[in-house]
């Protein structure tokens, strides 16, 4: 590239080494030590939005940026150190050309190479066709204005003479002769079918008025399978012609998009998902979605031009939460009697319940410090415990009730009475854990009292 200082290269299309269209230029302009860099392109369709530009050199590819693709157009300008692009120590002496494509992928990719450039009078003379198609495309949309049928995202409006096409996509010489065919089918299977329907159902009378005088089946036969053949004809022309309105109305809804769902489209053409399916696969084949449209079952998406969409990766499942501390016995008895306790309105009972709470958490305590006294509990907490929780259970169960008869005052009552009795009970339950230890002090005291004697340090020895 040492001979040029300014020059423009067409960028053409490939697809697995396969060079295709042109589809842009790439213009590069250098000036002393200073590089700029321009691309222009159009009908680029890729995979994703993440395209990369890239140099060409002899160790590979050294990417410049990304390029933002919208409606398969897009531009680039950057500007660059000729003896040193990017910081990466390569000079644009030792490229060769340039390069489009998805940063993932480079099946499909844009390409230019230096020898395809021309000289600065055809750069001249491009810009030049440029302005003139950009001034005549301004003369067209101001006249489409005036009209009140301009659409900024249409090309120039199509010949009304024929069938409108919503796509910028063009079907294949054999989409097109199915197409026709399909329409001439149609047409041909209405009309010969309702000749043939009236005319056996015409003759068939006439057979049936001539058969009371001279009774024959042979000509009633050949009617009825002329109104048979015919109606099967009608309703097959009938049903195709239905068939070409759906698909029509599928390309309306398709109209630019790139790609769509399938349940997006038949939920918009009001179709169902059997129906609708056998319709896109018809309007494929008729070309009404271009040449390379088809069905992507991956993702249950028609795809009319470019790449299909990737599927969606399942969310990550949540986290785990982290499991509660295991509850002990004790805390869960604790919580068991404050639970009942809020769910019982009345004061006193509640008090009373505060009341069991307390001391049996006293007692929960001294048990888990010593475990002698968790084996005197075991009477306690087998029974006695739960027992005056199902009776608080029942009560609140009994406060619940809208309406309060004679049994459910008269239980509620029994409970109320008992609860002096396990308050009590509970208290007694308390104070028996400490009888070892009162036992421990008296005897503790003998000695000591002893003990003093024996050394003489009591009062009665003084006394003597």
């Amino acid at each position: 590239m040492s001979d040029y200082r300014r020059l423009i290269s067409y960028i053409y299309a490939y697809e697995g080494g396969e060079k295709g269209k042109n589809i842009g230029f790439a213009k590069i302009d250098m000036r002393g030590l200073q590089c700029r860099i321009q691309v222009n392109v159009k009908k680029v369709y890729v995979g994703s939005s993440d395209v990369g530009v890239y140099l060409l050199h002899s160790g590979g590819e050294l990417l410049l940026g990304r390029i933002f693709i919208r409606s398969g157009a897009g531009e680039y300008r950057t500007q660059v150190q000729a003896e040193n692009v990017d910081g990466s120590g390569l000079c644009m002496e030792d490229c060769y050309g340039l390069t489009i494509h998805d940063v993932e992928n480079a099946w499909q990719s844009y390409t230019t190479i230096w020898e395809d450039a021309v000289a600065q009078t055809a750069e001249i003379q491009l810009a030049e066709v440029t302005a003139e198609n950009l001034r005549k495309q301004k003369e067209e949309q101001e006249a489409a204005r005036a009209r009140g049928d301009y659409r900024a995202d249409l090309g120039p409006e199509p010949d009304r003479k024929s069938e409108p096409v919503y796509g910028h996509d063009v079907p294949t010489e054999a989409q097109k002769s199915a197409k026709q065919w399909h329409k001439n089918i149609a047409t041909l299977c209405t009309i010969m079918g309702a000749v043939f329907l009236l005319a056996g159902v015409t003759n068939a009378v006439d057979v049936l008025e001539i058969w009371r005088f001279y009774p024959g089946f042979s000509g009633l036969f050949s009617n009825i399978a002329m109104v048979i053949g015919g109606g099967g004809a009608l309703l097959t022309g009938l049903r195709m012609k239905s068939t070409r309105k759906l698909e029509r109305l599928l390309d309306k809804v398709v109209g630019e998009r790139d790609n769509i769902s399938l349940p997006e489209l038949f939920a918009a053409a009001g179709v169902d998902a059997a129906r609708g399916r056998l319709a896109v696969k018809s309007a494929i084949e008729h070309g009404y979605f271009g040449a390379d449209a088809y069905i992507d079952n991956r993702t249950d998406t028609l795809v009319v031009r470019g790449a299909a969409p990737q599927p969606k990766k399942p969310a990550p499942a949540p986290a785990p939460k982290p499991r509660p501390a295991a509850e002990d016995e004790y805390a869960a008895l604790l919580r068991q009697l404050r639970e009942v306790n809020d769910a019982i309105p009345d004061p006193v009972m509640s008090q009373k319940i505060s009341r069991l709470e307390e001391v049996s958490e006293r007692i929960f305590a001294l048990a888990q410090k010593d475990p002698d006294k968790k084996a005197q509990l075991q009477k306690f907490m087998n029974y006695y415990l739960p027992t005056a929780l199902k009776l608080l259970n029942t009560y609140a169960s009994l406060s619940r009730q809208a309406v309060e008869g004679t049994n459910i005052t008269e239980a509620k009552h029994s409970i109320e009475r008992s609860m002096d009795l396990l308050v009590t009970a509970f208290e007694n339950q308390l104070d028996k854990l400490f009888q070892s230890d009162a036992l421990d002090v008296t005897t503790d005291i003998a000695a000591l009292e002893g003990m003093l004697n024996m050394d003489g340090l009591t009062d009665s020895a003084f006394g003597k």
